[in-house]
């Protein structure tokens, strides 16, 4: 396990001098991975406060989804708490989890005192607290720093975007889904707890997004890139509720679903294919981009290629038969298995390769020319 630095100095944070609860902040975390040790998971979720109502087990963002392998793990390295800052109801923590080889990761929590005892909260929960809240549409939330406001084109562009996936995946579930905007990477990465610098993110099960909105830039698409992050992250919250899943384990599925719809990183989805297009020979076949290391290792190419092969299944079976798929594969080997309703993984991937040499697809007016697709 490598060192990791999580960047955390982007909000002021709203903490004074000593307090005391019924249980300190510390001896609660201690007591929380004391039963994760156990793998008592229904015992752990007991000391979190679910303000988000997720309704979804880790409430933990660090585990979530859970991961049993990874929690277990965690759960038996040496653990070091401190309370870096503490008042009468609120506390932040710092857990540095040292491995048998020596190896450090840094993890923050949060706590709270709910009903006079401290609970466990997220982050967004503090941070958060007085954020303006905006409602676009029927089901989407926008919550943002009362210091920042937003043009109404980017509302109109994420409804819209979002709106588009709902119709076309026959989705008509109008649960609210929370959106927050922040103003950088590192703010995206402190509130979902990140261990690298990202521009968004998304708690599938729980509905939550967290999305960098750029406020000042030259590029002239710069309203709808940060439409398209945010909306792309929505891609999976429905994803979950429609199948059960977000293709965690399958990032073929799961990028090519959102960047079929939203592309990436704000970059549109016909750049983002048109690439794939361009590089055709240089794609993997199907089955090496079910290894996660291949798959991501050539981020912008192969999210494109994975948007082709979405645009590859979706006019050759339909979006019945992509659905059907999509909800068997829960994993890598369920996903092989599903496929093989179709065909043998090795004859697809000869379709979908001539399927991406024989595929056009029309470069927004604002995108082409560039070569440089880093926003």
């Amino acid at each position: 396990m490598k060192k990791v630095t999580v960047f955390i100095a982007v909000f002021p944070m709203l903490f004074f001098s000593c307090g005391k609860g019924i249980v300190s902040p510390s001896k609660l975390l201690e007591k929380y991975y004391g039963y994760l040790k156990k793998n008592d998971i229904e015992s752990a979720n007991t000391l979190w406060h679910d303000s988000f109502e997720c309704g979804y087990k880790l409430v933990d963002w660090h585990f979530a989804p859970p991961l049993t392998d990874q929690v277990s793990l965690y759960a038996s390295y040496e653990r070091n708490v401190t309370v870096v800052r503490e008042n009468e109801n609120v506390a932040l923590m710092k857990l540095d989890l040292i491995s048998g080889e020596g190896d450090t990761l840094r993890l923050d929590y949060c706590a709270k005192k709910i009903s006079d005892r401290w609970k466990l909260v997220n982050s967004p929960e503090i941070e958060c607290a007085n954020w303006d809240s905006v409602l676009i549409g029927d089901d989407i939330v926008v919550r943002h720093s009362p210091t920042y406001s937003y043009s109404k084109l980017f509302y109109s562009s994420l409804a819209a975007l979002y709106g588009k996936a709902k119709i076309l995946l026959g989705y008509e579930d109008g649960k609210k889904r929370q959106v927050f905007l922040v103003p950088s990477q590192a703010g995206v990465s402190f509130l979902s707890y990140s261990f690298k610098l990202i521009p968004s993110r998304s708690f599938s099960a729980c509905g939550i997004v967290f999305s960098k909105y750029t406020l000042e830039s030259r590029h002239r698409d710069m309203i709808n890139i940060n439409a398209r992050l945010a909306a792309r992250e929505l891609i999976h919250v429905v994803a979950f509720d429609i199948f059960g899943h977000d293709g965690y384990s399958v990032p073929l599925l799961r990028e090519g679903l959102a960047t079929y719809f939203c592309g990436t990183d704000g970059i549109p989805t016909e750049v983002c294919m048109s690439q794939a297009i361009n590089m055709v020979d240089s794609i993997p076949s199907l089955s090496e981009l079910l290894d996660l290391d291949v798959f991501y290792s050539h981020r912008n190419l192969y999210y494109g290629a994975a948007a082709t092969f979405i645009d590859f299944l979706v006019n050759k079976y339909g979006w019945d038969k992509l659905k059907e798929i999509y909800k068997r594969s829960s994993s890598i080997e369920d996903f092989k298995i599903s496929i093989e309703s179709i065909s043998s993984l090795d004859s697809l991937d000869v379709m979908w390769k001539n399927y991406i040499r024989g595929l056009h697809v029309e470069i927004p007016k604002t995108w082409r020319g560039m070569t440089d697709f880093e926003i």
